[in-house]
């Protein structure tokens, strides 16, 4: 199904790009949440029409990301872990936690943006890196973070 991006989305493409994807998807949740339109000539002449007014709005969510990017690239988590003896972790640190941590800190942070390509941290370390995507990987904040043994 060919359909037109009405906000910029990582895995597909920039706003206005016409792309095809599969039926259910865009069905079930690019028209959905509006994030597209189906690539009709009403709806071309439709976002063609409201092109500037898109743009500006993809460009204050770019603006807030970046603010959100500086708050966040500030920060150096600690968190602590229950460990065993031989100073393993019961269990393991992963993005809910971190979440928690960034929240504890003031600054707003979603499960969705915290993205550990190697899995959950199951060690005790210091300045462990964090990386925080925001807005569909444009702006991507580093956090710092370190895991202690709970007392």
């Amino acid at each position: 199904m060919d359909i037109i991006l009405l906000e910029g989305i990582s895995t597909l493409g920039k706003l206005g790009e016409k792309v095809k994807v599969k039926r259910g998807y865009a069905r079930n949740y690019l028209l959905r949440l509006g994030k597209a339109v189906r690539a009709t000539a009403a709806n071309i002449k439709y976002f063609e029409d409201r092109r500037e007014e898109l743009e500006r709005a993809e460009k204050e969510r770019i603006n807030i990301a970046k603010k959100r990017a500086e708050e966040l690239s500030k920060l150096h988590l600690i968190i602590s872990a229950r460990v065993s003896e031989e100073g393993k972790l019961y269990g393991s640190v992963g993005a809910t936690e971190i979440v928690r941590a960034i929240e504890a800190a003031g600054v707003e942070a979603h499960k969705q943006e915290v993205q550990l390509p190697n899995g959950p941290f199951r060690n005790l370390g210091e300045d462990f890196a964090v990386n925080i995507y925001l807005h569909h990987g444009d702006v991507i904040a580093t956090v710092k973070l370190n895991i202690i043994a709970e007392e």
